[in-house]
């Protein structure tokens, strides 16, 4: 299953396609969202404006990191590091 990073602008890539220094600075604004705290917007929506339902919340920590598919990010880095290692190594 292939997962995609979103950026601020909206563009969509695939974490596998993101550069080692970028994953690495990716990783880095994850944890440091997840200790500020992350707002999660959920919503359902009815026949009019009454019956319209909202929900935002606000998860921190090991939710936080869950809800931005931190380890996604962290298997893609890993298995790049364990790579270059088998390279280094031969």
């Amino acid at each position: 299953m292939e997962r995609n990073h979103t950026d601020i602008n909206g563009k969509s890539t695939a974490i596998k396609d993101l550069t080692t220094p970028h994953l690495k600075n990716i990783i880095a604004m994850l944890k440091r969202a997840a200790k500020r705290g992350v707002e999660l917007e959920s919503g359902a929506f009815g026949w009019d404006s009454c019956e319209m339902d909202y929900n935002c919340d606000v998860v921190y920590g090991r939710d936080a990191l869950d809800a931005m598919n931190y380890q996604a990010y962290v298997d893609e880095l890993t298995s790049r590091e364990e790579s270059e290692r088998y390279r280094s190594r031969r």
